[in-house]
């Protein structure tokens, strides 16, 4: 499958009009961030990773209120790799686990708990 930005640029050199990464924004979504400037050659939106939690949080507690069905796991799934590399991604991870699990509301508690392992220059670097 597609996993770089090369191979995306590859694939587009050769005359195809689109090309799926499915998957791989999921396992680093940090990094595919950059595809409005890499892809497109369009600025990108110039948020960082704690603006885009705090959007989430606050779109994942609508998405709960509305669902009875949907589960914490299932709405925080797209979140638990945005750190993938950096240090503190794996207790980031594991919070979000542990206390998505125990059903915690608001969202909010747990992704500030979560982000607890991160460091400032992470949270709020910018591409």
């Amino acid at each position: 499958g597609i996993k770089t930005y090369e191979q995306v640029e590859h694939c587009l050199s050769k005359g195809v009009k689109g090309v799926m990464v499915g998957r791989e924004i999921l396992n680093r979504p940090w990094y595919w961030a950059d595809v409005d400037r890499r892809i497109y050659k369009l600025p990108n939106p110039g948020i960082s990773r704690r603006e885009i939690l705090k959007r989430y949080s606050d779109y994942a507690e609508l998405e709960l209120r509305n669902n009875a069905k949907l589960g914490h796991g299932t709405i925080l799934k797209p979140i638990l790799n945005l750190f993938v590399g950096e240090k503190g991604a794996r207790v980031y991870r594991r919070t979000i686990s542990e206390m998505s699990a125990k059903k915690v509301r608001p969202v909010a508690t747990i992704l500030d708990a979560a982000i607890a392992a991160l460091s400032d220059e992470d949270l709020d670097r910018i591409w």
